[in-house]
Order: C-alpha cells, then structure tokens, then sequence
C-alpha cells in the first residue's frame, strides 16, 4: 500500500516537471537577441541572405537614410505586412535608437521569425560611422 501513494506522487511531480519544462521552452523561445552596430555590420558582411528591416517613419527612412538595402515596414504597419517578410531569412531590426525595433522584434519573434535587433540603431550606426545610403 505504501508504494501507491509514492506513485501518485512521482506521477504528479512528472507532470508538474514536463509543465515547467515547456513554460520555460515557451520563454526563452521568445527571447529577442541583440547585437551592436559593429557586429551586425560583420554580421552582415557574412550573411548576404540576411533581411535588414527598418521599423522607422517613411520620413526618417527618407530623410536620414538607411542601411544598404533595407526594406522598410514602419512598426505601426508591422502587424500587417509581417507576412511580406521570409521565415527562413534572419531579420536584422533597426530603428532610430533601439526602441521601436525592440517592440518589432519581439512582434516578429512571437511570430515564429529568427531576429536581432540592432542596438542603438541608426544612430549608433552613423556615430560609429559605419556605411549607409540615401
């Protein structure tokens, strides 16, 4: 009779276990990483596959340029125009400084995206006087 309660037990804390397992799967699959400007410039130099997202206004975009051949989805458009973007490509994120493309990458991660934000986004790509276009 001993034995049976024992079982119950293991057999509850199983379950509880295989729970914490895929709550904690769930959590870190959404994490967003990030990287500075200098790495994902190296990183873009490396991978020429990569899609370079610009989450600005079409005005920033415009007015004070952008990284060599970005695509731009302002983030207010984000959510519906995501589906334009490739699964299968990493998506390099920016912004004007790290805000805005934080919130897409976290958007397009939950989405089942692969996404690095680019930290400190055009603005510590100009100050770091790395290559861009008008």
């Amino acid at each position: 009779m001993l034995k049976q309660p024992k079982t119950k037990f293991f057999g509850i804390l199983f379950i509880f276990i295989g729970i914490y397992a895929l709550y904690n799967k769930n959590l870190h699959a959404n994490i967003l990483h990030s990287l500075s400007v200098k790495e994902a410039y190296a990183y873009m130099q490396h991978n020429p596959k990569v899609t370079i997202l610009d989450v600005r206004s079409e005005d920033e975009f415009e007015d004070d340029g952008s990284l060599l051949g970005a695509t731009l989805i302002p983030l207010y458009l984000l959510e519906e125009k995501m589906n334009f973007l490739n699964k299968n490509r990493v998506i390099l994120v920016y912004c004007h400084s790290g805000r805005r493309s934080s919130l897409a990458g976290k958007l397009l991660t939950k989405n089942g995206f692969t996404v690095l934000n680019i930290k400190g986004g055009m603005s510590a790509w100009v100050d770091n006087e790395l290559p861009y276009e008008f």
